[in-house]
């Protein structure tokens, strides 16, 4: 998940423009890269913003009545690749992005990378770590970084990208540096950002080509 805090009840309009992003690159090492592949991006429909508007259906007929033809999942929609293809057709719509638990990432791999390439998406972001999940100094988010650059690395075979969302926990200082600075000091990887506010940005990670 991305934050515990539910939304309150809001109008399909308010949802989606509130949830509706724009891809953009991150400042850091790989920022022309992340500029090129940025321009390529249409707007996107971020799914987790939708999750109390009605059925899945009822989400994307209304992500298409606004004019927006792209989503970021959640997940599989807990839908079968078949089922959400269906969907995308009937509602003129493409993933270009997935939330992915790490969990997913570490142990159902093979089966997430399967569901990503038969609805067509290309991109497996990060969304949240749990309290539990989240290092507690710097070896630790290096360690995180260093496990998420072999994961891309898998992906970067099978023509995916993986993406870090962040939050304001990941700000945290560590040895003088932000724990998402830790999370990023692999030479061999290349940073993209998804998000354009404070304690909300995100990164692409991905191998770069030697």
């Amino acid at each position: 998940m991305d934050t515990p805090r539910r939304l309150k009840r809001m109008s399909s309009q308010a949802l989606l423009a509130a949830s509706a992003v724009t891809l953009s690159a991150l400042s850091v090492p790989g920022f022309a890269q992340a500029q090129d592949h940025s321009a390529e991006l249409p707007i996107a429909v971020q799914m987790y913003t939708l999750r109390d508007f009605g059925s899945l259906e009822e989400q994307l007929a209304a992500v298409n009545r606004a004019g927006i033809s792209a989503i970021e999942t959640v997940g599989t929609q807990e839908v079968t690749a078949e089922e959400l293809n269906a969907l995308l057709e009937e509602h003129a719509l493409e993933v270009i992005s997935s939330h992915v638990q790490l969990d997913d990432l570490r142990n159902r791999l093979d089966e997430t990378v399967a569901f990503n390439q038969a609805v067509g998406n290309d991109t497996l972001t990060v969304p949240y770590l749990a309290e539990d999940a989240r290092p507690s100094d710097a070896e630790g988010w290096q360690a995180l970084g260093e496990e998420l650059g072999d994961i891309a690395a898998t992906l970067d075979a099978e023509g995916l990208r993986l993406a870090y969302h962040n939050h304001d926990f990941e700000m945290e200082v560590y040895d003088d540096k932000t724990a998402l600075e830790h999370l990023l000091m692999q030479p061999d990887l290349t940073c993209w950002q998804n998000w354009i506010s404070p304690g909300s940005r995100g990164v692409v990670l991905t191998r770069q080509s030697t």
